[in-house]
């Protein structure tokens, strides 16, 4: 029997019901499918065919690369014995299941969702089982992969897989340490002050002697958001790591956009999509890095007296024109020095970019729940702007207080409120996917950069489990009333008049 054959004599495995699935929460194969028991289909095989089988089970996984959807990932991880799954492997299957992709046909009725299907489950316990054995570019891969699936494991198993890292630190580089970094913010883990001190150390420590053309912007632009929204770089001591990182990332920033824009004949700058659409996320990153760092202590002197026209000439005599006008190695101690702090040029540079990207930026389609909330709001006579751009992140619903009648006692009261409430729809997409009431480390990280802004006057976060929904049978009415009441109940609980925004 050929490799191929081998891997493939445990395909049909009957599925199980819900109510028989304990037997899969702790990850273990049932012994009816286990090779080599009573009832398993499994043909065994020599150690000799034990490496080209294990390559061709990596081969399985990779070969479905742009052409599979998760469907059939979950059927081949199903279909490879456990111990076919390697550290090379698992890594592919996360990837390959974390990877955005058009199902090629209809969801399979029996397939129950992603976390709870017996191949998952069977996957991150095979995982768990060669944490301690995985290299540092793998940790960050599975890491961010289940970021990216919005499945928040236990602490015990980022823990593990934290250790792995340790234990193999002269091996970790800079873009492995970021996206780690990165992952675990987004995974909602509180990450222990000498573990974040020893990422941080290994991102400078690569950075002071590593080429800045090699540097991949993606995975700088990872690594100053992580360390800014964990709050490594306000801590005292940070300012050299801080500096260097905003002023690689103006490097890089420079680079990349320079890459993304060819010269068209006679139209100016075009675009290639996908380099523009990855600047477009980079700079998304960069933004919301930024409100995280400390304001630089000169910056109101730096442009006293300096024309709005004239500040972009300020910026072209400073790092970010190094990486394209020269051919020799560009380094951090190469940079010249420019009369704006670093946070600001960086800023400049961001805004400058900004417009060429503006036909790349994905349209915003309010979710089904946002419209629902809208439709509440305007029934009620509230004022609210959807899908509002503050300068950082797009706020869902801006809701504006109602106007005061001129002459009337409310318009001379004290404390009137005159700033917008930014109502943040939390759909399911805002919630780990086996936790389904605990919000994502992204959610949390918005809602803290909303408040950083200090545009707002309270930021409200409205849970989808907490709308009251319309009930299906008889004549079907939506329970506008106890909608208006939830909103109220959530305007109240930021200390603000209710009806200073809703009738």
């Amino acid at each position: 029997m050929g490799i191929t054959s081998l891997l493939y004599a445990r395909r049909q495995i009957p599925r199980i019901s819900d109510n028989s699935r304990s037997g899969y929460d702790s990850g273990l194969t049932p012994s009816s499918s286990r090779p080599g028991s009573p009832g398993s289909k499994t043909t065994s095989f020599s150690p000799a065919q034990a490496p080209a089988a294990t390559a061709a089970a990596s081969h399985t996984i990779t070969s479905l690369i742009g052409r599979s959807d998760k469907v059939e990932v979950l059927r081949a991880i199903e279909g490879l014995p456990p111990q076919f799954l390697t550290g090379a492997t698992v890594t592919a299957a996360w990837d390959r299941l974390a990877q955005r992709t058009v199902s090629s046909g209809p969801r399979a009725p029996h397939l129950p969702p992603l976390h709870t299907d017996r191949a998952f489950l069977l996957l991150l316990e095979r995982t768990r089982e060669l944490l301690l054995d995985l290299s540092p570019g793998h940790c960050a891969s599975i890491v961010g992969n289940l970021a990216k699936l919005r499945y928040r494991p236990d602490d015990s198993f980022l823990t593990t897989l934290l250790s792995s890292c340790r234990a193999r630190e002269e091996r970790q580089t800079f873009g492995q340490a970021a996206r780690l970094a990165s992952g675990l913010a987004r995974l909602d883990y509180i990450l222990e002050n000498d573990e974040l001190e020893r990422l941080a150390r290994i991102m400078d420590e690569r950075m002071k002697v590593m080429d800045l053309d090699s540097l991949h912007p993606e995975s700088l632009s990872l690594g100053l958001w992580s360390l800014a929204v964990l709050g490594k770089l306000s801590e005292p001591g940070m300012e050299g790591l801080r500096d260097g990182l905003v002023k690689a990332a103006i490097v890089r920033l420079d680079a990349v956009h320079m890459e993304a824009t060819a010269v068209g004949l006679g139209q100016g700058p075009v675009l290639s999509e996908g380099k523009a659409k990855n600047l477009v996320r980079i700079c998304r990153q960069l933004r919301i890095a930024l409100l995280f760092l400390p304001p630089p202590a000169a910056t109101a002197a730096a442009f006293a007296g300096v024309p709005a026209a004239s500040r972009c000439s300020l910026y072209s005599g400073s790092a970010g024109s190094s990486s394209s006008t020269t051919t020799t190695t560009t380094t951090l101690s190469s940079l010249p020095s420019s009369s704006l702090s670093s946070t600001e040029l960086l800023r400049l540079r961001i805004n400058q970019i900004w417009l060429d990207l503006g036909a790349w930026l994905d349209p915003v389609r309010p979710s089904r729940l946002q419209t629902d909330v809208e439709t509440t709001l305007r029934s009620n006579g509230a004022f609210f702007t959807r899908e509002w751009e503050d300068g950082v992140v797009t706020v869902d619903i801006a809701l504006h207080p109602l106007p005061v009648p001129e002459g009337s006692e409310g318009e001379k009261k004290e404390g009137t409120v005159r700033q917008p409430v930014a109502l943040e729809v939390d759909g399911p997409s805002h919630f780990f996917v086996n936790h389904p009431q605990r919000p994502t480390g992204d959610t949390k990280i918005k809602h803290q950069a909303l408040r950083l802004s200090q545009q707002w006057s309270a930021i409200i976060s409205l849970p989808h489990f907490e709308w009251p929904r319309a009930r299906m049978g008889g004549k079907q009415k939506k329970p506008r009333q106890q909608q208006l009441a939830c909103l109220r109940r959530k305007v109240a609980q930021t200390g603000l008049e209710p009806g200073d925004f809703l009738v």
